[in-house]
């Protein structure tokens, strides 16, 4: 949710992340947004464009895009699922090996930004 004095009520209903919000933010004021963050920039995204969540718990991740969910933990193989909208479950399928590399690249950079705010 973002709200201020002028801007607009709108509503965006795909899957996102907090790491949308910083990218989201900066068009919104108009600030160029070029930048290492992994999040996106909603208000630019195409409707072809699916959601997706990027998700942390100490120190597990989950990423989630066009109905599959991968799961990273330490000393763990990763894990990947489809989820069923519909009976709300997940199901296990083999490992989605392109989504794997896809979502690791994607961490290296966030890693990366942050060490370079320290």
């Amino acid at each position: 949710m973002i709200i201020g004095k002028n801007v607009p009520k709108t509503a965006y209903t795909k899957l996102c992340s907090q790491l949308d919000i910083p990218p989201t933010l900066l068009d919104y004021i108009g600030l160029p947004n070029e930048n290492p963050m992994p999040g996106r920039n909603l208000r630019q995204l195409p409707d072809s464009i699916s959601g997706r969540a990027i998700m942390q718990y100490y120190q597990n991740n989950a990423y989630w895009e066009d109905g599959k969910v991968l799961i990273m933990q330490p000393k763990h193989e990763p894990l990947s699922f489809t989820y069923s909208q519909e009976s709300k479950t997940f199901t296990p399928i083999p490992l989605d090996v392109e989504m794997h590399i896809d979502y690791s690249d994607k961490i290296k950079i966030g890693i990366f930004f942050v060490l370079l705010l320290l």
